[in-house]
């Protein structure tokens, strides 16, 4: 048996290591800005949950996408997320369905915090409309529903006063 592509893999990764640990160790540093950011966004800046989570699932993936670019290359990158985007695209269906709804439910204004929420005949109080969840409350238990069922529910809203 020949372990020559065996051989030639463990020596790549050995040569990279260095750049393999700079980047885990830049990740690592970009999630705590990113942390630090969104709490900022919330309790400094008195934003949105769901502009808070966007920016700090934007920040990440842009980071993401520059460390996986820098290890591989820009060309083998492009050819691997060309092939994965098809892919990619069917398995996180549910997810952009939830982040498009969730945007919809943002921009329309339809829902405020603090207002009451008839959904499936249960009353709610709204806490706050998040990336993929719309947060209520009901008999002191918090319920988290996603957003792209409520896309698909009725659901009366009585404004708070």
């Amino acid at each position: 048996m020949s372990f020559e592509s065996l051989d030639i893999l463990l020596t790549t990764v050995w040569h990279s290591l260095d750049d393999i640990f700079v980047c885990v160790g830049f990740f690592l540093a970009a999630n705590v800005v990113a942390s630090s950011v969104q709490w900022s966004l919330l309790n400094y800046f008195r934003s949105s949950h769901y502009t808070a989570q966007i920016t700090h699932f934007g920040f990440l993936f842009m980071v993401f996408i520059f460390l996986v670019g820098h290890l591989i290359g820009s060309d083998t990158a492009t050819s691997l997320f060309s092939g994965f985007s098809i892919g990619f695209g069917y398995a996180m269906q549910p997810y952009i369905v939830s982040l498009l709804a969730g945007a919809t439910f943002r921009s329309g204004s339809m829902f405020r915090a603090k207002d009451l929420l008839r959904i499936n005949g249960q009353d709610y109080t709204l806490e706050h409309t998040g990336l993929l969840y719309l947060c209520a409350s009901s008999d002191g238990y918090k319920t988290y529903f996603p957003n792209s069922m409520l896309a698909g529910t009725p659901i009366g809203v009585k404004p708070a006063v």
